[in-house]
């Protein structure tokens, strides 16, 4: 059974989608956000899968310390409840700007350059700090007042922190599809990629 749903998003996503249609890789919106949906919910599968996996792989090798063994004398490595929480579901997305505590800054607006697919699962997230210095360098992704910030500014990319998620505190906005692009760019630059 199918259900229909409404649905908001930006204007700079949703013009992408429309240059999508036109160039013939969608036929509609509603394919467009079908098929993104679906990929985001493969994606969430293949995560849980590979924490999964990865917790199971960690406790091998190690011994069990719980004192059970399997029906020949060895080690029971069978997964015990406890062993595979799913992964937590994340309120931080790729190109959200938050106000953080970073350590070698203080307090500072930072810009979230983490994968999608890795900030559900790790503790951590990759931030470039947000200063409103801007030197013009192209290692510098332009932000402003529409990414929740007071003023133009820019996300300087030759300052990246992994910061923990409890140390990022005030949501501000998020960075559009286009914007991301041109942060995506600068981090390249920077990390010589």
């Amino acid at each position: 059974m199918a259900k229909q749903i409404a649905v908001r998003i930006p204007d700079d996503a949703l013009a992408a989608v429309d240059i999508a249609i036109t160039t013939g890789r969608f036929e509609s919106r509603a394919a467009a956000v079908r098929e993104g949906l679906e990929r985001l919910l493969a994606d969430e599968r293949e995560i849980a899968e590979d924490y999964r996996r990865g917790l199971l792989d960690a406790t091998r090798g190690r011994g069990d310390r719980s004192g059970r063994s399997d029906a020949h004398g060895g080690v029971d490595r069978r997964p015990r409840a406890r062993i595979c929480p799913a992964p937590v579901t994340s309120l931080i997305d790729r190109g959200d700007v938050f106000d953080a505590d970073v350590a070698e800054a203080g307090p500072h607006p930072v810009g979230v350059v983490s994968r999608q697919s890795a900030i559900p699962v790790r503790s951590k997230v990759t931030v470039a700090l947000v200063t409103s210095v801007v030197r013009g360098h192209p290692a510098e992704g332009s932000l402003g007042p529409e990414h929740g910030l007071e003023r133009e500014s820019v996300a300087n990319c030759d300052e990246i922190h992994a910061v923990r998620k409890d140390r990022l505190t005030r949501r501000r906005g998020s960075v559009g599809l286009q914007r991301m692009g041109a942060v995506e760019g600068a981090l390249r630059l920077s990390l010589g990629l």
